[in-house]
């Protein structure tokens, strides 16, 4: 069989037999060749075959492989559909772009395992375009900082995250920080054009980098924000504290997207000004304060948990049996553990309070963050409230897609981007119902337990995976607060408001 042949390839029925190398090739036969002509029908052939491919003798770099180019094959046939989906203002979850964030993400889940920096670099960038283009712009940033780590001089990443950067400056509230955006943007486009660009991308970054320059024309883009001047803390202590939150990007502060100095060094984010005719905005207010407190102790118990790994003393006289199996128990891992499920329920809470303020009508016994976005009497319940799709809110959008990032046993129908949905999903409800042993890594050769009564982790992939947790949670914060700045700014300024500094209240009030 000609594999390099689309014609031959469109007679197939499966790719059953056929080595993994002749399938990957396949593929992007299929699918090069649908794009140059124009015709979906070859693309669709190959997304067909590729639906039930066994992985069993796949090595990884042909998994990886497999995976790029499905998402390819996707990508072109989301190109040839154009015309019909409005990426801005239309459908809020185009099939196309599911699948396309889900198996770039699936070629990154192995690629710790690559000797091609450029191809990683490639998965990040595409990765930090979708995200940009379903409204989760503050984790698009993520994914181009990852890229620079392989090349920091990649130019077609850096105008990328620049576009990025731009964009997020439009949703934001406070002038500082917008003014802040501005200048990285400005500069991060001036990186990319000293880097490799294609023909179209330098002209268009020289435009837009111009135009920038025509809104500050008094060398305001030079504006030295100080961003290391910050003060840090009190004690030794709270500066390491501090810093290992800029490290990580946790703090709720949309500056800590692009920095990790101490100008980023607060949980600055509130929720905008709110109109007395919104639908109680006193309790909006209230609410969002607690999803913050909620998340910054969270935030410092997962630190102590990491940090502080050593017996407490409120452990002494705990008597338990030593099973030999390398159980960790101890005040340090419930930490850890407590961190995760209070993520979890800001997220629940988070729906709530979008449940209430967008009045979508769920009722409050039944509010989800996975539910709200729905309407809850269809068949299949996967298809989207008029009133969300209708927003035209990127931010909000944002949200929704981030909750697609979250497996739900009672929304089977709904299609998951993240690989590793269903293993967290398993992983909070073994935590909050059942058992959840957390083993250190040295000892995990001694988990022989498979009765499914227990879930075993190691103690270095829970660590990971509660970070990633509170990324996402953090970032759904930012979502929430800058589309409810925009949903805020299309209503008329004729009434009372509730205004964005309301009596800030003092730090040495807090205990």
């Amino acid at each position: 069989m000609n594999i390099r042949d689309p014609k031959v390839l469109m007679k197939l029925q499966t790719f059953k037999g056929i080595d993994p190398e002749d399938i990957v090739i396949s593929l992007q036969t299929l699918f090069e060749s649908g794009r140059g002509m124009k015709d979906s029908d070859y693309i669709e052939k190959g997304l067909a075959l590729g639906k039930d491919v066994n992985f069993e003798d796949f090595y990884v770099e042909q998994l990886q492989a497999f995976h790029f180019n499905m998402a390819n094959g996707w990508s072109y046939l989301h190109e040839h559909r154009q015309v019909q989906t409005n990426l801005e203002i239309g459908d809020f979850q185009p099939k196309e772009l599911e699948q396309q964030i889900f198996h770039l993400r699936m070629a990154l889940s192995v690629s710790q395992y690559w000797h091609d920096p450029q191809r990683k670099c490639e998965v990040l960038t595409n990765l930090g375009i979708l995200f940009n283009t379903i409204g989760r712009f503050s984790e698009a940033l993520q994914y181009y900082r990852r890229a620079f780590e392989i090349i920091p001089e990649f130019g077609q990443t850096m105008a990328s995250y620049a576009h990025t950067i731009l964009g997020y400056s439009r949703f934001l509230y406070d002038g500082a920080q917008q003014g802040y955006f501005f200048k990285m943007a400005y500069e991060a486009f001036g990186k990319a054009l000293e880097g490799e660009l294609y023909a179209e991308t330098r002209t268009s970054v020289i435009e837009i980098r111009g135009n920038i320059e025509s809104l500050f024309p008094n060398d305001e883009l030079g504006h030295d924000y100080g961003e290391g001047s910050f003060d840090l803390g009190n004690g030794p202590e709270e500066v390491v504290y501090r810093k290992w939150v800029l490290n990580n990007g946790l703090f709720l502060n949309p500056i800590n997207d692009l920095s990790k100095e101490s100008i980023a060094a607060h949980d600055c984010l509130l929720l905008p000004t709110l109109k007395a005719e919104d639908n109680r905005p006193e309790f909006h207010q209230m609410q969002f304060n607690q999803m913050k407190q909620e998340f910054v102790s969270a935030r410092y118990i997962y630190y102590e948990g990491l940090v502080h790994a050593k017996p407490h003393f409120s452990d002494k006289g705990n008597l338990q049996m030593d099973l030999s199996k390398g159980i960790n128990y101890g005040m340090a891992v419930e930490k850890l553990k407590i961190c995760f499920r209070m993520n979890y329920s800001i997220l629940d809470k988070l729906a709530y309070l979008l449940n209430d303020y967008m009045e979508l009508g769920w009722p409050t016994k039944s509010v989800s963050f996975s539910r709200i976005w729905y309407k809850p009497k269809t068949r299949d319940r996967t298809e989207v409230m008029d009133k969300v799709n209708a927003t035209e809110n990127l931010p909000f959008r944002g949200l929704f897609w981030l909750n697609k990032d979250f497996y739900d046993k009672d929304l089977p129908n709904i299609i998951s981007i993240a690989p590793e949905s269903k293993a967290m999903a398993e992983i909070r409800n073994y935590l909050e119902h059942k058992s959840l042993n957390i083993i250190s890594n040295e000892e995990w050769d001694k988990v022989k337990d498979d009765s499914g009564n227990s879930y075993w982790i190691k103690r270095q992939d829970f660590v990971e995976k509660t970070l990633n947790l509170m990324h996402a949670v953090r970032a759904g914060l930012i979502y929430l607060s800058l589309g409810v700045n925009l949903e805020e700014s299309k209503k008329p300024n004729n009434g009372p408001t509730i205004p964005i500094y309301p009596n800030i209240k003092d730090d040495s009030q807090k205990f």
